[in-house]
């Protein structure tokens, strides 16, 4: 053998324990492959594995119920797209997306529920013309996910034109069972009778009540409910409220009730909505099962309101209706006039047994566009103008034309906080001059 020979055999032979030492082995080169499973995770088709990241307010357990789809399921990914939308529904979330991963251990499909917390609880002052119109000042608290299992907790107490005390508490669902929630409520009022229709007929006008209910609700659908709530309604009045024979009769005591009501809420957010609707009605009776009691009523309610974005531009349609049958007694008369009904006119100048208003209102937002858009000003304020027609009237006459009142007007909507709103506005009446009306509260 030449040397030319012997130096070539010598580079063929080091070059092939090059390639040896450098390629991997098969299996090696098989797992640096990405598998059918890692191209299309859903491949596998069946849930093996759950995981959650972040949303430590939010109970697991809940997250997962209203989520849906649980291990060993098919994988199937329309379902796991409705499954992240209800829980991004969850007060306790502010927002959520899904990740669907390989899980090279159980050979199927790994779903990870992201989650980022939201803020739920509330506590600020509180300013309202609530029952007298004249000003109650106190505090609100309010949390939205209540130990972190979605339930709602309210406080109020206003101390002024009344004294108001306010408590409820709603699990809206069951961990386990998404069908059913239960509540509970209580309140505690006192203060003199507020309205002109009677007020200067009353020898002693103070009063004091004291409500209280519990709730049993069915879950129709995720924005359909429909709730049950009896309990009771004690009244407590001085025995020389009135010695005039027109002044309805006031009687105290304590009084059963019961109480269904039907809703449905497809409002895109509880505050300030720009889209959707949320209507409520339903019926409430007192004295049931009293075969002797002073306060025999029942009454049918409704309330509707549907919001609309156009542009820039938010409008508003809202309507509510109370018809009350029996002897109705003082306390149950309905009453429209001044904020929150027909502007324009003073406060709770018109009564009757039933009562019906309709509002129109336009917004328009002055310094945002999106109520939750980062980067808003920490004062937020509208224009907007209004018109508002509503009746009241007694059974025995029957709804008229001739009583219904309307009053237009425009004002400017100020938000300082979260949930926090201060309404000024100027409103006139339909056939007369005009008035100014300023609130604090959020009607609808």
């Amino acid at each position: 053998m030449t040397s030319t020979n012997r130096t070539t055999y010598y580079s063929i032979a080091l070059l092939f324990v090059a390639l040896v030492l450098t390629v991997p082995p098969a299996a090696a080169l098989c797992q640096s492959l990405p598998n059918e499973a890692e191209q299309d995770p859903g491949a596998a088709r069946t849930v093996t594995k759950i995981s959650i990241i972040g949303g430590h307010d939010v109970d697991r357990r809940l997250v997962l119920a209203r989520f849906g789809v649980q291990r060993g399921d098919p994988f199937d990914a329309d379902t796991s797209e409705r499954g992240i939308e209800r829980v991004a529904k969850l007060a306790g979330v502010e927002s959520t997306f899904l990740r669907i991963l390989p899980d090279h251990d159980g050979g199927g499909v790994h779903l990870v529920i992201v989650i980022s917390d939201a803020e739920t609880r509330i506590m600020r002052p509180a300013i309202s013309r609530y029952l007298t119109n004249d000003w109650s000042f106190g505090f609100r608290f309010e949390d939205s996910n209540f130990r972190g299992m979605d339930e709602r907790v309210k406080s109020l107490l206003l101390l002024g034109g009344a004294t108001v005390v306010k408590a409820s508490w709603l699990k809206p669902i069951f961990t386990e069972n998404l069908r059913f929630g239960v509540g509970l409520a209580a309140g505690y009022e006192q203060y003199d009778y507020p309205y002109p229709d009677y007020r200067r007929l009353l020898a002693n006008d103070r009063i004091k009540r004291f409500q209280a209910a519990g709730r049993i609700r069915l879950n129709i659908t995720e924005f359909a409910h429909l709730s049950v709530l009896p309990g009771v309604d004690i009244i407590e009045v001085a025995d020389t409220i009135s010695y005039d024979e027109r002044v309805p009769a006031s009687p105290s005591g304590t009084f059963t009730t019961v109480e269904v009501v039907l809703s449905a809420d497809l409002r895109d957010r509880h505050f300030y909505p720009s889209g959707g609707f949320i209507v409520k009605g339903g019926r409430k009776d007192w004295g049931v099962l009293q075969s002797d009691t002073g306060m025999k009523n029942f009454l049918y309610w409704t309330e509707a309101t549907g919001y609309l974005s156009l542009w820039r531009f938010i409008g508003v349609l809202h309507s509510r209706a109370v018809f009350t049958h029996g002897d109705v007694p003082l306390l149950l008369l309905n009453h429209l006039g001044g904020e929150g009904s027909i502007r324009g006119y003073d406060f709770g100048v018109f009564s009757g047994e039933n009562s019906l208003l309709v509002t129109a209102e336009t917004r328009f937002p002055l310094n945002f566009e999106d109520l939750d858009a980062p980067g808003n000003p920490l004062i937020l304020t509208d224009f907007h103008i209004f018109m508002d027609s509503g009746s009241c009237w007694s059974g025995t006459e029957g709804f008229d034309r001739e009583l219904l009142h309307s009053g237009f007007g425009c004002g400017v909507n100020v938000m300082p906080g979260d949930r926090s709103l201060i309404s000024i506005e100027y409103a006139w009446r339909l056939e007369t001059g005009g008035m100014w009306h300023v609130n604090a509260g959020f009607y609808f």
